[in-house]
């Protein structure tokens, strides 16, 4: 069966990038502007919710603020969030510990904190996890845009 007129059944799915910001409107723009460049995005807010997603998909780049809660706790937060559950994310797909079908352990990550990298050894433990770049907030959305599409134009070594 031949594909629908004006489809082309050789060309690739769209790119799709994983969202991780436990403040939604801080990456509001930046995921208008993926989406404006055909990248399906699939914002999450915790810990959790990110290793899920990632377990269930194979994305083509992450953006992560730093510093996320664990898991959902409802209002008033009392799971604060953690540079700590940022971390143990990184490791986690850098340990590539994913079932078959999730995220490769060389996807593109690029990293968005408050934390003042330059100033508390951040930047030197995002190095050793092989991080595209890192943002101090607040990051323009079209920078991150272009950021994570230039990262999923090559793939890097873990």
């Amino acid at each position: 069966m031949s594909p629908p007129d004006g489809i082309d059944a050789q060309s690739p799915a769209p790119k799709r990038v994983l969202v991780i910001d436990d403040e939604p409107r801080s990456v509001a723009g930046v995921i208008m502007e993926l989406g404006l460049r055909g990248i399906a995005v699939d914002p999450v807010q915790t810990r959790q919710q990110a290793q899920s997603a990632l377990a269930r998909n194979a994305y083509d780049a992450v953006l992560l603020d730093l510093m996320i809660p664990e898991r959902e706790t409802g209002e008033p937060r009392t799971d604060p969030p953690s540079s700590a559950h940022g971390f143990a994310l990184l490791d986690g797909i850098r340990a590539s510990t994913w079932e078959k079908g999730g995220t490769r352990a060389d996807v593109p990550v690029v990293v968005m904190t408050g934390v003042g990298a330059e100033v508390s050894g951040v930047a030197q433990q995002l190095k050793a996890r092989h991080i595209e770049q890192v943002f101090v907030k607040p990051v323009p959305p079209v920078l991150a845009a272009e950021t994570l599409v230039d990262a999923m134009g090559e793939k890097r070594p873990c």
